[in-house]
């Protein structure tokens, strides 16, 4: 189990407390749970999450692309120098 402070919240309504962490094996896990805030608190909200997270998907997908171009020009590479010579 784990936990953490929270700001202060702001006027009264609904809100959505939204997690992302990673286990120990590595699996990241990630949702979230809304709530009705009756009483109003002193804080102000924050950004939406859509917003406030900078990295949705959680992995990058330009190293796969750049793996992927390497591939295919060492490929192109190899099938050139195997070609035999023409005379």
């Amino acid at each position: 189990m784990i936990s953490i402070d929270v700001m202060p919240l702001g006027p009264a309504g609904t809100y959505s407390a939204n997690y992302r962490v990673t286990s120990a094996d590595g699996h990241v896990v990630s949702g979230a749970w809304p709530f009705h805030l009756t009483t109003a608190g002193t804080g102000h909200p924050g950004p939406p999450a859509a917003a406030a997270s900078g990295n949705p998907g959680g992995i990058p997908v330009w190293p796969f692309l750049a793996a992927a171009a390497v591939l295919a020009v060492s490929g192109v590479w190899w099938a050139l120098r195997r070609r035999p010579k023409m005379r």
